[in-house]
């Protein structure tokens, strides 16, 4: 379950790839996702 401050932060740097503002990496269980304005696509779709 993904806490309040979770889906903020997630919501910020979704805005900050759009606006071309940085690279947002996300790191969890060991595993790294990096999503970067060309794989912004991706991130709407979902995909991981």
């Amino acid at each position: 379950m993904v806490t309040v401050a979770e889906l903020q932060a997630l919501r910020q740097a979704r805005l900050d790839l759009l606006t071309g503002k940085r690279v947002v990496s996300v790191q969890k269980d060991g595993r790294r996702i990096e999503y970067t304005a060309a794989s912004l696509d991706d991130l709407n779709r979902g995909d991981q």
